[in-house]
């Protein structure tokens, strides 16, 4: 008898410890994951007020990181991608999970991207939001290893306020995956699509003001399709925020 005791003890220690946080009555919890990624993320959320988050951790072969952004955001959906941006023969991860703050209304989204030759990942939070650019019938070829980020906000060109909304042709940003981290990039043969869409909007734009931030946009989109970086009220609107980076054996 005391040899089962001694057996069963850690045991139901053991049990206790995982069920008790998702006990049914205020929690429950989640694991995003992507397959064959040597990673996952684990949430706790609560089981009424929406389901907002009230714990995140990412869980690496070497590491466990607690991701204190997400807490208080709700989970709503997330997708990837695969795609070959460094110099190995092995996938490299651009994965897009879509969140919501219930406290100020606002989406954003977390972005987690790695690099498989140095096996090191980021984790990066934006703000979110539609734009015009979700109603135009778009088209636009995009690298494999470059992320299209439209801006929810137009930049505040010249003292006037930014502009958002669904009706609103917001700043279009080009993020390279690179050995530091997701990285602002100009790339040429995208922004030279991207102004003669812009240009065409423009044409038919009634208000000055608006046709004014339309116009400067159009300026930062031509530096960059000579390679060069955008004006400063254009790098200012770029609110990518990176909160983490990894790394795994």
């Amino acid at each position: 008898m005391p040899y089962l005791i001694r057996f069963f003890l850690p045991f139901l220690f053991i049990l206790h410890f995982f069920i008790y946080p998702i006990s049914p009555a205020w929690a429950f919890n989640r694991v995003l994951s992507v397959p064959q990624q040597p990673f996952f993320i684990s949430i706790e959320q609560h089981k009424y007020e929406a389901g907002e988050i009230r714990k995140a951790f990412l869980r690496t072969s070497t590491e466990l990181y607690r991701l204190y952004e997400m807490e208080g955001l709700i989970y709503r959906d997330s997708h990837y991608s695969l795609v070959h941006a460094d110099s190995d023969n092995i996938e490299d991860l651009i994965w897009h999970i879509e969140l919501e703050d219930p406290q100020k209304g606002n989406d954003l989204t977390m972005w987690v991207t790695t690099l498989s030759k140095v096996k090191l990942g980021w984790v990066i939070l934006t703000p979110e939001g539609e734009t015009r650019w979700d109603n135009l019938p778009l088209d636009i070829e995009i690298p494999g290893d470059v992320i299209l980020y439209v801006s929810p906000n137009t930049p505040e060109y010249r003292g006037i306020s930014s502009y958002r909304g669904n009706d609103i042709l917001s700043f279009v940003y080009t993020i390279a995956i690179t050995p530091d981290g997701p990285a602002l990039v100009s790339v040429p043969e995208i922004y030279q699509q991207l102004t003669k869409i812009s240009r065409m909007v423009i044409a038919n734009e009634a208000d000055p003001k608006l046709r004014l931030v339309y116009e400067n946009i159009c300026d930062d989109y031509q530096r960059m399709t000579e390679g060069r970086m955008p004006s400063k009220e254009a790098i200012l609107n770029f609110t990518w925020e990176k909160i983490l980076d990894f790394e795994w054996e």
